[in-house]
């Protein structure tokens, strides 16, 4: 060490203390990184953010320099962002749900941003047909795009959600960017289309459309999504949280000065759309932008990893995928980030510390090279005893001793926290796995119990149902046994019951909630409901005799004057919705008109079901096909009433229309 030390001359010093500004300061690029965004759609106003990055020198402010491709307009083959970035010609790149589909094909992504909440996808028909709900799909004829297509599969999972077999459906091929064009000629009676330009091109064509939202039927999917690989943002963190954050940013900006950046779209970006007013055009687009990203409700950006796997079970229940993804992997967390670059800085900060403390143990070793030197000098030159020379010299050694022993502990403590800071803990991560694989078995266990005492439990319940529904019905009838209504949580009521209707089904019957996150409060009494919800489940169970699909789900929607014309009983506001769902084997026409006809029903407890909604301030209503199994909806209203207005999506829904979660 001494020698080591020794070496250290001012120089060195200098350069250590250089060194130790160098780790402190920001680390700025000498020159900006030069990055491609590519899009997966030609230019409009659905990527506004990115470019108001770019035109605010958002991107320039933090040193990237970026180019942002376009895709392709509607109705051309589009530009595969995915390849773009794998085969080096981009770095970042925008895209959809099929981002997961190929992170569960085992590419390599990153899932950096969600900029919209929620999808674009519609299913879109004539105002003059009556297919306001996947059941009704199954009377008309339906347009289905390529199966790859991202509004397709939004489309087949609401139909899995309804237990509606796609194969049932009257399908035509039709292209993207088509639909509305065979929705004009009636080649199609419905479409699934894009919220982006499909209702605006209908209002100038004059053509009158409703549509209903796919996500209203089991789970909600994201919208445009910003992404990069996995190897970048590993190579280069801190590039990838500054182009995201510089992202994230432009997109506030855009979305808070929607005029500003829909004028300089207009000015300085090509119309990808046919349409006669691209003025009038890209505003309509600033109000779709705002809706589909919620902000600032939710924070741009904002992603829910459980969310994103309820996503991913539903891929996996329609087909699209046969493995998981490692969600873990493929969403990115600026949290951790954060923490991960506050380590790196804890790493730096130490080895700057060690830098300091090695060029201060050099210097003070020098310096008593120095003086034991000068004071040997002066010994020599007095002709003093040798022994005059011991007593400066041992002062000097203790000086040096004294202030390396002070260094010593700082040393220590720097190199501990270095270590702590940069050193994984690979055998708490292997202990958190195995505890929950366990739990996971035991859970498994337990569920297969439960299967094995359904079979007793159905049969029980399943003799006495339409005597049961028979005396409720007579007790709602006559006013006794139905107290007020009262602000309930419908989820909260199902789920205080949900053990007892998975116990009471058989093994060949599949049962499956479907509870939409956080729905409204509504007016209703939570003993009825549990008490009709268990005969509804009963009456479909009994009708699968051979096994089947059992679906209880909850939504929540928004009726307007022009809705509750269509729908029987109805009144314009907001309702919760309770549905039991089978794949029976349905209704005729016939039975299905005689379906509240407590005198002549052929099921009792939906007779009584709709006179306790009625009796509640809600109403009933009943889809069935033969063939195809029989739902029952259940409308309550919501215990705060609301503006109905503020509740539609950007372009006229049908009747009954999903208020956004």
């Amino acid at each position: 060490m001494p020698a080591a030390l020794d070496a250290l001359g001012p120089s060195a010093i200098r350069a250590s203390w250089l060194a130790l500004a160098l780790m402190a300061s920001p680390c700025v690029a000498s020159a900006a990184d030069k990055l491609v965004l590519q899009l997966h759609r030609g230019a409009q106003f659905e990527f506004a953010g990115y470019y108001a990055a770019l035109w605010q020198g958002f991107y320039r402010e933090v040193g990237l320099e970026v180019e942002i491709k376009p895709g392709t307009p509607p109705g051309v083959p589009p530009i595969d962002p995915v390849r773009e970035i794998a085969e080096g010609r981009a770095q970042f790149g925008t895209g959809t749900v099929q981002l997961l589909i190929r992170a569960a094909q085992g590419q390599s992504l990153v899932l950096l941003a969600p900029i919209f909440q929620q999808s674009d996808a519609r299913v879109y028909y004539r105002a003059d047909g009556d297919f306001s709900s996947p059941g009704g799909l199954l009377s008309g004829r339906i347009g289905w795009l390529p199966p790859s297509n991202v509004l397709d599969i939004e489309l087949r999972t609401a139909l899995y959600a309804e237990a509606i077999d796609p194969d049932k459906l009257r399908s035509l091929s039709i292209e993207p960017g088509q639909a509305l064009a065979d929705l004009a000629s009636h080649r199609v009676d419905a479409a699934v289309g894009s919220t982006w330009e499909l209702p605006w091109q209908a209002q100038e064509r004059g053509i009158a459309l409703k549509s209903f939202n796919p996500a209203g039927y089991r789970v909600e999917y994201y919208g445009d999504s910003l992404f990069t690989l996995q190897r970048l943002a590993k190579t280069d963190p801190a590039m990838v949280r500054r182009f995201r954050e510089a992202s994230v940013k432009g997109w506030a900006y855009a979305l808070l000065h929607p005029d500003e950046i829909a004028a300089r779209v207009l000015a300085e970006l090509p119309v990808q759309v046919a349409v006669s007013d691209p003025a009038a055009f890209t505003r309509y687009q600033t109000e779709v932008a705002r809706k589909l990203a919620r902000y600032p409700q939710v924070p741009l950006g904002h992603s829910n990893p459980e969310r994103w796997g309820r996503i991913q079970q539903s891929l996996i229940e329609i087909g699209e995928i046969t493995r998981p993804a490692d969600l873990d992997a493929f969403l990115y967390n600026p949290d951790a980030a954060a923490r991960n670059r506050s380590d790196g800085q804890a790493a730096i900060g130490a080895a700057a510390v060690a830098v300091v403390l090695l060029a201060g143990a050099g210097f003070l070793w020098r310096r008593g090279q120095r003086r034991s030197a000068a004071s040997a000098q002066a010994a020599a030159g007095d002709r003093k005893p040798p022994g005059g020379a011991v007593a400066p010299i041992a002062s000097v050694s203790a000086d040096l001793r004294h202030n390396l022993t002070a260094i010593g502990p700082y040393a220590r403590t720097c190199m501990r926290m270095f270590r702590n800071r940069m050193s994984p803990q690979p055998r708490v991560a292997r202990l958190v796995a195995t505890v929950s694989d366990a739990l996971e078995r035991v859970k498994m266990r337990r569920v297969s119990l439960w299967s094995h005492l359904a079979r007793l439990r159905v049969a029980v319940a399943a003799v006495p149902s339409h005597l049961a529904s028979v005396t409720r019905r007579s007790a709602v009838s006559s006013g006794a046994g139905v107290p007020g209504p009262r602000s309930t949580d419908l989820n909260a009521t199902l789920t205080t019951f949900e053990r007892s209707i998975r116990r009471g089904v058989p093994d060949a019957v599949r049962c499956r909630f479907s509870l939409l996150p956080e729905p409204w409060l509504c007016y209703t009494d939570a003993d009825a409901v549990a008490a009709t919800t268990l005969d509804l489940v009963a009456a479909a169970v009994a009708d699968m005799p051979a096994g089947g699909d059992l679906i209880i789900g909850t939504r929540q929607y928004a009726i307007d004057a022009a809705g509750a014309a269509e729908l029987a009983g109805s009144a314009p506001g907001d309702y919760v919705r309770l549905t039991v769902k089978d794949n029976g084997p349905g209704l005729s026409a016939e039975r299905l008109d005689q379906i509240f006809d407590p005198a002549i029903t052929v099921r009792p407890a939906v007779a009584a079901a709709d006179e306790l909604a009625r009796r509640l301030g809600g109403f009933a209503r009943v889809e069935s096909a033969e063939g195809i199994g029989t739902a029952v909806h259940l409308y309550f209203r919501r215990a705060i009433p609301t503006d109905v207005s503020a509740q539609q999506p950007p372009e006229g829904d049908g009747p009954a229309k999903a208020a956004a979660a």
